[in-house]
């Protein structure tokens, strides 16, 4: 059964080894020459399966990896049977937006200390079980120790959430940023602000 179709992937509820999995299969671009084509998806599939795998190791509740098929551009998960926490926004008092966004900060805290860049920091990435927040989705993700590349990823996700939660924007950011300060290298907070105020100065100009 087909869950979500994306850009560079289909993900589906399928049956591995006799479990419940989801599959998550690098589609072809047929723009793409087919040899640079399937060489892009393999690693990339290779790099997600990695950095998810680290991801595990650092201690971020994520979906647990089942079996990686680089010849064939697919990682088969292991399910999380959670609330995205888009939803779980949606559905929550202000108190329990304050503590997801608390644990969504802390988790993407950790993820930064690894040197992981998710690259896809949305409320649909992530899933809500019990009081724990799960990151998924490391398609995009890279290695990187650099402040601005961990400045950008928080620009990103604020974006995200003022897009898609506009009423609880604040509130999520608030508890999203005082998550993530009190368990990361400090300055992050403030030069994703300052990466921000340039990309407005800038826009500014060129109009």
């Amino acid at each position: 059964m087909l869950l979500k179709k994306g850009a560079e992937a289909v993900v589906k509820s399928v049956y591995f080894d006799g479990r419940p999995a989801v599959l998550k299969e690098r589609t072809r671009k047929n723009y793409r020459i087919t040899e640079l084509d399937e060489k892009l998806r393999s690693q990339r599939t290779r790099t997600e399966a990695k950095i998810t795998g680290e991801a595990g190791r650092v201690g971020i509740r994520t979906a647990q990896i089942y079996f990686t098929d680089e010849n064939n551009f697919s990682i088969y998960f292991q399910p999380v049977e959670g609330a995205l926490l888009k939803d779980a926004f949606v559905n929550s008092d202000t108190g329990r937006i304050a503590k997801l966004s608390l644990k969504w900060g802390e988790a993407v805290a950790k993820l930064h200390s690894a040197g992981i860049i998710h690259g896809d920091l949305t409320t649909s990435n992530a899933l809500v079980l019990g009081e724990e927040i799960y990151v998924l989705d490391f398609g995009l993700a890279f290695f990187s120790k650099r402040e601005e590349d961990m400045a950008e990823d928080i620009n990103l996700l604020r974006r995200a959430v003022e897009a898609v939660h506009n009423e609880d924007a604040k509130a999520i950011w608030g508890g999203f940023a005082k998550g993530y300060t009190e368990n990361a290298k400090s300055g992050v907070i403030a030069k994703a602000a300052e990466v921000a105020s340039r990309g407005r100065y800038s826009k500014r100009n060129k109009a």
